[in-house]
């Protein structure tokens, strides 16, 4: 991760910028305090950037003598592979934001909302390429966070399953006009080739990265416990395994290897310069140092 374009802090020095907020303890499960402040830490510096882009705006308005209603919508931008903890570090911010900015609503969306149905994919022959940057509908995507930005009611978005693994029908997630969205995926900073790309509508952009091993070790535990929930869940993708765990083993490895490690390396890995805050991770999803971009 060194880079000379980024400041690298540790831990110690991570934790010290969220000593002003207090502990949250409204999580669905127990968090250790060290955790907690890692996810505080972040805070004060998203607040920062948001405050920062207001009054940008103002000022613009100003010098073109145009009246402004609200600050645009802010869009934070996360991503690093599959099982990394981007959709706890994502609740996390959006707990504590709505602590420390009671009056801003909050969404989450993960890109998986926009990845192709299978019956989709499978009319691309895009089935064994699912979770690959060509498997998502990166102009429904960027439409999103368009309809954001302009502040449009009641934005509808697909709604993904990792259980049934595909995208549910008739089912939507409907986003109304929030201040704060976090835009969650393995390809959320993705670019190649467009003209206008997600990350283009961005305003901070967080890349969760560790070591590759641990990943994987995650990944697997992931996996195991997709299977464990889905005893009672007949029409569950995971329901196939649950009488074989070896067989369940086996095929978790394959996906690991054929589609998670190969979109890491290819496509995920290449996106982590362009983010503003890469966040590195150790063996129990602590945080051991965060780089912050300078320029």
């Amino acid at each position: 991760m060194a880079n000379v374009n980024y400041t690298v802090l540790k831990a110690a020095a991570w934790h010290q910028i969220g000593t002003n907020f207090e502990p949250l303890h409204s999580w669905s499960a127990p968090m250790s305090r060290e955790l907690q402040a890692d996810y505080q830490a972040l805070i004060p510096l998203i607040i920062a950037k948001m405050e920062h882009n207001h009054a940008a705006e103002v000022l613009w308005h100003k010098i073109l003598k145009q009246p402004i209603d609200q600050a645009k919508p802010f869009i934070i931008g996360l991503t690093g592979s599959v099982a990394v903890g981007k959709s706890t570090i994502s609740k996390a911010i959006k707990q504590l934001l709505n602590k420390a900015v009671p009056e801003a609503k909050v969404e989450i969306v993960t890109t998986d909302n926009f990845l192709y149905n299978n019956e989709t994919l499978a009319s691309l022959q895009l089935t064994e390429h699912k979770g690959f940057p060509e498997s998502y509908n990166i102009e429904a995507m960027i439409t999103f966070l368009k309809a954001v930005k302009e502040r449009k009611p009641d934005i509808k978005v697909p709604v993904y399953s990792h259980e049934y693994y595909d995208i549910l029908p008739h089912q939507s997630q409907v986003i109304g006009a929030p201040d704060v969205v976090i835009l969650e995926g393995v390809n959320a900073l993705y670019r190649q080739g467009q003209v206008l790309a997600p990350i283009d509508l961005m305003d901070l952009t967080l890349y969760i990265d560790a070591p590759t091993a641990l990943i994987k070790s995650w990944f697997m535990e992931r996996f195991e416990h997709l299977v464990d929930t889905a005893v009672n869940e007949p029409s569950s993708y995971y329901h196939r395994f649950i009488n074989d765990r070896l067989v369940a083993t086996s095929q978790a490895e394959k996906v690991w290897h054929a589609v998670n490690e190969r979109n890491l390396k290819e496509y995920i890995l290449p996106a982590r310069s362009l983010a503003d805050i890469i966040i590195q991770k150790g063996p129990n999803h602590n945080v051991t140092q965060v780089a912050l971009r300078k320029y």
